[in-house]
């Protein structure tokens, strides 16, 4: 069940109210207003519906009465009732507002005058709403007062967690793989390298037959360039010998000529 909560202090009101408006069991301005069906007689919600925990009939007609059977008051006493100007409840700390009832819930939920209680260990003080940030952190004997090599320090420790967090889940990371799986990855690389030097000794293979081979050629053409320079140098000599004789036989002719030209 809700908590009771009576109706409003007349005092706070800027002008009398209405008697009609009045609650038969609190006798303060109606909140929430609620009637008993046979005589309309007008309550409080709240006050009510305390009243009904011990007595299931009207306080004032006596009729039978229930929370269930308790009906809405009208449409017009209810903005009648809201049209009313009252002061906020904190007019005793220093809230002067004067507004419509309809508006005054927002209000005070959000009062300046609204009494807090300073939250510094060993403070305890109560002041407004609207002193408290000023109170608590720059007034109050009992405040903490801020350490900047503090926060440095945290900050530090905060950054070397940090490291040592990224540390660990990369030497996690690094040691997940299995000796399985490590044996693996040295057999695929073993195998990679075995394919190179195979290609290798191939390549070597070719070239060793390839060089081999122009080796072969090359002798062979040395060969022939021989048998013909050699071929040659006979031709040639042939030749030379041949003109030598001839020249030997012309000069004896000439000899002979000159010696009958003399003994003549």
């Amino acid at each position: 069940m809700a908590a009771y909560i009576q109706g409003y202090d007349k005092e706070r009101f800027v002008t009398a109210v209405n008697r009609n408006f009045i609650c038969l069991i609190c006798f303060n301005v109606l909140k929430d207003p609620v009637l008993c069906p046979k005589n309309q007689h007008c309550f409080c919600r709240g006050c009510i519906t305390k009243h009904l925990e011990n007595a299931k009939r009207c306080p004032t007609c006596a009729d039978d009465l229930t929370v269930d059977t308790l009906i809405e008051a009208q449409r017009m006493v209810k903005d009648m009732l809201n049209k009313l100007n009252v002061r906020c409840v904190y007019i005793d700390r220093g809230c002067e507002e004067i507004l419509q009832l309809q508006h005054l819930d927002s209000h005070e939920a959000t009062c300046g005058f609204t009494p807090v209680v300073c939250t510094n260990e060993g403070c305890g003080a109560t002041l407004d709403k609207r002193d408290f940030i000023h109170h608590e952190s720059e007034v109050c004997e009992f405040r903490k007062l801020k350490c900047h090599s503090c926060d440095e320090m945290t900050k530090t420790l905060a950054d070397i967690e940090e490291r040592m967090a990224k540390l660990e889940e990369n030497v996690a990371i690094s040691t997940e793989a299995t000796t399985e799986e490590r044996m693996a990855n040295i057999e695929t690389k073993l195998a990679t390298m075995e394919t190179k030097l195979a290609n290798f000794e191939e390549n070597m293979t070719d070239t060793k037959t390839h060089v081999e081979a122009k080796f072969k050629r090359m002798n062979n053409e040395v060969r022939g360039l021989r048998t013909t320079l050699i071929e040659g140098f006979k031709e040639l000599k042939d030749v030379l010998s041949d003109g030598k004789e001839e020249n030997t036989k012309r000069a004896t002719n000439k000899q002979s000529e000159r010696y009958l030209i003399k003994k003549a």
